[in-house]
């Protein structure tokens, strides 16, 4: 499975299904956080997820470019509310 492959997993695995079980698979316990509202590690990623989730999101990859081991995704998310924000992910 490519890096790419792996980033599109866990986009539908974790962000959409709104599940952090599997979150071992993807991330190790000293994950380095690029977003400055969210802690580091994975303890602190499950934090963000409690409230993100909670306003129900449904992630889209915009567009995903693979360069050697980087990913880097551009992505939107829609919620109830349904406005739409964009972000860009390196992973």
């Amino acid at each position: 499975m490519t890096n790419k492959q792996i980033v599109q997993k866990f986009y539908e695995e974790v962000f959409n299904a709104w599940d952090v079980s599997k979150l071992d698979e993807y991330m190790l316990p000293d994950y380095k956080q690029h977003n400055p509202t969210v802690e580091d590690g994975r303890d602190g990623f499950v934090r963000f997820c409690e409230g993100f989730f909670a306003m129900h999101p449904k992630m889209e990859i915009v567009h995903i470019v693979e360069e050697g081991d980087r990913v880097m995704v551009s992505s939107s998310a829609r919620w109830m509310a349904a406005s739409t924000r964009c972000a860009t992910s390196i992973a």
